[in-house]
């Protein structure tokens, strides 16, 4: 198990620097280990930070795979759609560089968002065999006032967890939301 670390940057900027040379560093390592890289990612000001890497980096997109932790059941190309937010940020980028990148199809029906995303999960995301959830080698999740931290709660607990799901549906007005959490 990796121990925690907590790394104290001076500013926003900084904290966006790192990030993005942590996302280099783990790509690297994932894919010299198994041949691929999965991470997830959630919205709010980690977008912001990620830009940082829509120009030259060392991280091979076209062997990466990412997933969204968190979105609005609304159409992908609303203002308040995750995807929509980072696609001119850092995704298109990403994406003409060969990233495979799990949508949400768009609806407003969670229930159906959230079965869909599982299914996408299942197909492109090792599981660890141990605990039979998928495998993610990075996931950026947002603790603040604009994370999905915040907009989950209040989530199930990891250690009730039997599977993992795109998300129960929790309402968060005035949309709901399919997080990626355990399912109990």
């Amino acid at each position: 198990m990796v121990k925690p670390t907590v790394q104290v940057e001076a500013d926003e900027d900084a904290v966006g620097r790192a990030l993005c040379a942590i996302i280099e560093r783990e790509s690297a390592a994932a894919i010299a280990a198994r041949g691929a890289f999965a991470f997830g990612i959630s919205g709010g000001s980690m977008l912001k930070m990620l830009s940082n890497l829509a120009g030259e980096s060392s991280v091979d997109w076209a062997r990466s795979t990412m997933a969204f932790v968190s979105h609005r059941c609304v159409p992908l190309d609303s203002d308040g759609a995750t995807y929509h937010k980072a696609r001119p940020k850092f995704l298109d980028a990403w994406a003409a560089r060969g990233l495979s990148v799990l949508l949400p199809s768009g609806s407003a029906d969670s229930e159906r968002e959230a079965a869909a995303y599982e299914a996408a999960l299942a197909a492109a995301v090792p599981r660890d065999p141990r605990l039979g959830l998928p495998a993610f080698d990075l996931l950026l999740i947002g603790v603040g006032l604009d994370g999905p931290a915040r907009a989950a709660a209040p989530a199930p607990a990891p250690a009730q967890a039997s599977s993992c799901s795109a998300g129960s549906p929790w309402p968060c007005a005035p949309h709901a939301r399919a997080p990626l959490a355990p399912r109990r």
